[in-house]
């Protein structure tokens, strides 16, 4: 395991409450040395397809109709029931998961760095809450199992490793 992980998973987490400056003793994502070259390129490979993951979901409630959905409800004065933002948040991920997987080509993008992206885009969510359900939305959890299946992955691929760690991590917090 990569020693400076978790000094930078603890930096990443105190961002989503406070700004501070890129620490010293960290690699530097704008000049890494030789040694930190290829973590810094890693982490920036999938921190790019958790981006793009994320940007395709929001995409993926116009594909899918739902801002025309919400405007309606809106103005009828009924509120979706919780159960139907579930299946929209659904269908957003399911949406977002069809056009990132198109991105697949190795040797830039890969399945597992794509895949680890997406598995960052909804494992930081598990860092927004205490909490892993929602009444609006799917749980964090159950996304990215499905996500997970939906990749057919075999029983040791590392994508669910990389899952299980987001769990414990979430968990020790």
């Amino acid at each position: 395991f990569y020693p400076k992980g978790d000094a930078a998973l603890n930096y990443g987490l105190r961002l989503i409450t406070e700004f501070a400056k890129w620490p010293a003793d960290l690699p530097s994502p704008e000049s890494p040395s030789s040694e930190d070259a290829y973590y810094v390129g890693l982490a920036n490979a999938i921190y790019v397809a958790a981006v793009d993951f994320v940007l395709c979901h929001e995409l993926g409630h116009v594909a899918c109709g739902h801002l025309r959905r919400l405007k309606q409800s809106s103005r009828s004065g009924r509120s979706l029931r919780p159960e139907q933002l579930k299946v929209m948040e659904r269908a957003a991920d399911k949406w977002a998961t069809e056009r990132v997987l198109r991105g697949v080509r190795p040797p830039n993008r890969t399945l597992t760095t794509v895949g680890f992206g997406v598995i960052v885009g909804l494992g930081s969510l598990l860092f927004l809450s205490q909490r892993l359900t929602s009444t609006s939305h799917p749980d964090a959890d159950h996304r990215i199992r499905s996500l997970l299946s939906e990749l057919s992955l075999g029983a040791t691929d590392n994508l669910w490793g990389i899952a299980a760690a987001f769990y414990l991590a979430w968990n020790n917090r």
